[in-house]
């Protein structure tokens, strides 16, 4: 019983030393490593293998994308709280690339591939059948489905395709509500503005990032990459909806401001300044090598850091705010050793899911 209630008090003393509240990243000012928190629940199994995607639902909802573009695919659907399984779907049809989670309700899942449609499946189904049918199929892409999300909880989804499209769905009927063209090569991913849902962004294989407007149908804004840095992966906004930040190859992260025009901006318009472009500079400096190509990046809810998967593993969270900028490892101990070639914010800011192939890890901030 002693040793418990010291326990608490160290605990305690964690959570509030610096002015750390626990609420979110940006209380953690000047040392943030020390608040990242590894929780010893993982995401794993001798019937998980190969996982290419984790997504936040509702709550500690976290679906799991497994087998990727093979002949054996799974959607699992965790409790991330006590790392156990709470539905597992296998899709009418394998070969999928990217998969999505409803947030409001928790209440639907959607995957889509090299079929070229996206299947939306029922949890309510699958507690009684994993090879439950889709409630609805979205069918008329001409290419492979790249990316997906769902918009205004189960009502719509938009899809990103390499036919060059993204295409804006409804649903409950499966008609395809706006179709979205402009991109010069595959689009490989999409996103929704976090304070106006009637904006999202689409990146491409043509390095450009388009700003589009749902209730015009138009591009309102392209920003550019330099192709030199290699091919454009993911796109993601940040938490107050005026900036971008585009994972590029072989080049790392690279943030702009919407309200700046189409090229890198070195300061944005959030809280604090960025005193820098690309955050492979600073990950260049850090470790003193090059890294391998950057897979995903996605902000902090306060903004302050963002995190960033690369391929090989690493996994960092650099501190755009600091005078200086500066980058921590999320890859662990040696004895808790952890990989990030993908990753995912919680919507409610308090954790990240962080993994590999063999396993997900939660890495908490409390």
């Amino acid at each position: 019983m002693v040793k418990l209630e010291s326990l608490k008090g160290d605990i305690s003393t964690l959570r509030f030393e610096d002015g750390y509240s626990g609420n979110d990243w940006q209380q953690s000012v000047s040392k943030p490593n020390e608040h990242l928190r590894v929780a010893k629940r993982k995401v794993n199994g001798k019937d998980v293998y190969n996982m290419i995607q984790a997504k936040w639902g509702k709550g500690d909802q976290l679906l799991t994308l497994t087998g990727g573009a093979s002949a054996c695919t799974t959607l699992i659907v965790w409790d991330a709280s006590v790392a156990a399984k709470q539905r597992l779907i296998i899709p009418e049809n394998h070969w999928q690339l990217c998969s999505a989670i409803e947030k409001e309700q928790g209440k639907f899942v959607a995957c889509g591939g090299l079929h070229n449609w996206v299947e939306v499946y029922s949890l309510d189904d699958a507690y009684k059948d994993p090879y439950t049918d889709p409630v609805m199929s979205l069918r008329q892409h001409d290419g492979y489905i790249a990316d997906l999300e769902f918009v205004n909880g189960s009502k719509n989804m938009i899809t990103a395709s390499g036919d060059s499209q993204c295409i804006l769905w409804e649903i409950e009927s499966g008609t395809a509500t706006e179709v979205f063209s402009g991109h010069d090569g595959d689009v490989v991913g999409v996103t929704v503005n976090p304070t106006n849902p009637s904006l999202f962004a689409s990146g491409g294989i043509d390095n450009k990032i388009k700003l589009w407007d749902i209730r015009t149908g138009k591009s309102e804004q392209d920003f550019n990459v330099n192709t030199s840095d290699g091919e454009l992966n993911y796109v993601a906004f940040h938490p107050n909806g005026n900036s971008l930040v585009g994972s590029v190859a072989e080049f790392g992260s690279v943030i702009f401001d919407a309200k700046k025009g189409s090229e890198p901006q070195k300061k944005l318009t959030v809280p604090g300044t960025c005193k820098f472009i690309s955050l492979f500079i600073v990950f260049s400096v850090l470790t003193e090598r090059c890294a391998d190509d950057c897979s995903m990046s996605q902000f902090s809810k306060s903004g302050r850091l963002l995190f960033t998967a690369y391929e090989d593993g690493s996994a960092y969270a650099f501190d755009i705010m600091s005078a200086e900028p500066k980058a921590y490892s999320l890859n662990g101990t040696k004895k808790s050793k952890i990989k990030g070639q993908f990753l995912d914010v919680h919507p409610d800011g308090y954790a990240l899911a962080l993994g590999d192939a063999s396993q997900v890890a939660v890495v908490l901030h409390f």
